[in-house]
């Protein structure tokens, strides 16, 4: 049975890790920024390193991300806290900041210039739907006004909506790390929120709760913890200036 294939798999991985050689199969569920963003500098380090291993990457929303984890069918996630409290293991990774992404034609403000929400005027945002865990923050902040668009579009795939933004006057609200390297490339212009200032995208680690992260596992998450660290302080680095 499956069950009996799993608990194989784990010996295995417990023996591997006795040893200290760090080697075999890591199924690893990043969420959509992830893989937009630092995904590419992660997995050449990672797999230059651990030449051993076999990665396989799944890419979904966090909600998907937590179910499969629930269900034994992935070792790791990299998403945003789950919505409902569980009996997974979560580690936080960053807080990232959420910015305001808006098409090259766009003199709403300046570029890397902080903004408060509320006193941009005719603002027409692109939302993700209820499944993101950022749109439930969104629509806390929308509900008290703290977010005022004139019109809203719900849109699912951030590469369909970041072609949209690229190509109209819509804009919408992404962790910066989804969209440095599109910024950099002169793509986007990007606008740290600066209020409402909970608007954040805390990215954790999460695992099961019956089994520890193997090695493997675990120098993933020392790997991607730098990765998400030194993409932070990029962005940092432009919004000071």
């Amino acid at each position: 049975s499956a069950n009996i294939l799993r608990g194989l798999e784990a010996l295995r991985r417990e023996m591997l890790d006795f040893g200290g050689t760090i080697a075999g199969t890591l199924r690893v569920g990043l969420m959509p920024s992830i893989c937009r963003g630092p995904v590419a500098g992660l997995l050449s380090a990672y797999l230059d390193a651990f030449p051993r291993v076999e990665v396989k990457i799944l890419e979904a929303y966090s909600g998907t991300l937590v179910r499969q984890i629930m269900a034994g069918e992935l070792d790791l996630a990299v998403c945003n806290r789950p919505a409902q409290q569980t009996s997974l293991k979560l580690r936080l990774l960053l807080r990232d900041r959420v910015v305001l992404v808006s098409g090259p034609q766009s003199r709403r403000l300046p570029p890397w210039a902080e903004c408060r929400l509320a006193d941009l005027p005719e603002l027409k945002l692109i939302l993700p739907s209820g499944q993101h865990s950022l749109r439930r923050l969104l629509d806390v902040h929308v509900k008290s006004g703290a977010i005022a668009p004139v019109r809203v579009i719900e849109m699912d795939g951030l590469g369909a909506t970041l072609r949209f933004v690229e190509a109209t006057d819509w804009a919408t609200l992404l962790p910066g790390i989804a969209v440095l390297e599109e910024a950099r490339a002169g793509r986007f212009l990007l606008n740290p929120v600066a209020e409402p200032a909970s608007l954040t995208s805390d990215i954790y680690a999460i695992h099961g709760p019956d089994q520890p992260p193997s090695l493997a596992a675990q120098r993933f998450i020392e790997v991607l913890e730098a990765e998400l660290v030194r993409t932070a302080a990029t962005l940092s680095g432009h919004s000071a200036k």
